[in-house]
């Protein structure tokens, strides 16, 4: 599924909790859409089969929503967020993410760190951070602050 700019966009339907077989979820360029306020009535527990997420150009998103992967966090195989200004740092429930094989993140600048709990996701195998300049500081080889956490990655783009 991909909603793409839906300029007037403020809130996704209440019936996307309900697609339980959805394997692909894109979010682009929706300038007021606030996923802050669907959290109650979004949220599922587990049992979701999202494999690919993208997140991007949502101004209005601050953190990532644990909602928003619509109980997928075993299955969630690909993360993409970028164009995030205001994005500043990334959820601890990041950690359970088991299944997570590639991770961008491209164009979030407030973005400073990332989440404890990162050597955890044993399962990836390609983090891209671009467009991240604190992030990107923490992350480099060998010697940023964060670098123990993703340095079990195969391929890693700084």
């Amino acid at each position: 599924m991909i909603i793409y700019e839906c300029k007037n966009l403020v809130s996704l339907p209440q019936g996307l909790k309900y697609l339980t077989a959805l394997e692909n979820l894109a979010i682009s360029d929706c300038e007021k859409l606030d996923l802050t306020m669907e959290e109650l009535e979004l949220e599922r527990k587990e049992g979701g089969s999202l494999r690919k997420l993208c997140i991007e150009g949502v101004p209005k998103l601050e953190s990532l929503p644990q909602w928003i992967l619509l109980g997928s966090t075993k299955t969630l195989r690909h993360l993409y967020i970028g164009e995030l200004e205001n994005v500043s740092m990334l959820p601890t429930w990041f950690q359970h993410l088991t299944s997570l094989q590639s991770l961008e993140i491209d164009d979030c600048p407030e973005l400073s760190f990332l989440p404890e709990g990162m050597q955890h996701l044993t399962a990836l195998k390609r983090l891209k951070i671009e467009g991240c300049p604190k992030l990107s500081k923490r992350c480099i080889k060998d010697t940023g602050e964060d670098w123990p956490m993703i340095a079990h990655a195969r391929k890693i783009i700084v």
